[in-house]
């Protein structure tokens, strides 16, 4: 078993994108913007790490500003993105529409998009989160594996097999294996 140590694991930077659709919203308050903030493994806030422009009067919104940070996957990254409606004229929070939680690791397993549900009280809210790894990071790790002089005692078939897996926090992250090589 080939085992790679996390700490010697390059991380990639992402750039993740939000956009919400189907937004409602009361006559006094028609702007809208996202917070984002990173969670602990209790699923508490340790901090705010980003937030969106405002955008006023769209029920669709795609928001231009990114969330750009290193990802690395043999780590849990979790975040909280809070909907507040703010006040066309003051630029004042009037409440929140709601909020979701999320994954990287997550979302890059399920093809670097997520579409999340948000119940509101004027509607239900779809918060659609998108993940890009930019090209100048787009790395690859490229392994041969070979053997020589391998034999079986007593003669018996040999079917030799490798697992590639990278350690992480509390979990082992299976990375790719190979069977069926047969002498």
């Amino acid at each position: 078993m080939l085992l790679v140590s996390p700490d010697k694991m390059a991380a990639y930077g992402v750039d993740i994108t939000f956009a919400i659709r189907n937004a409602r919203f009361y006559p006094s308050a028609d702007g809208v913007c996202i917070r984002i903030f990173s969670l602990d493994k209790e699923m508490e806030i340790i901090e705010q790490v980003a937030e969106t422009e405002t955008i006023h009067g769209q029920n669709d919104s795609y928001f231009n500003e990114k969330l750009s940070l290193n990802f690395r996957f043999e780590k849990l990254q979790r975040f909280r993105a809070i909907i507040y409606v703010l006040n066309a004229s003051t630029k004042a929070v009037m409440g929140s529409m709601g909020s979701a939680d999320f994954d990287l690791s997550m979302m890059f397993a399920c093809g670097g998009r997520l579409s999340l549900p948000i119940s509101s009280p004027l509607s239900t809210i779809t918060l659609e989160i998108t993940g890009k790894v930019p090209d100048y990071y787009s790395q690859f790790l490229r392994l041969r594996f070979s053997g020589s002089h391998i034999h079986s005692p007593d003669g018996l078939p040999l079917q030799l097999y490798f697992i590639l897996s990278i350690p992480a926090e509390d979990r082992t992250n299976g990375i790719h294996s190979v069977s069926h090589y047969s002498f």
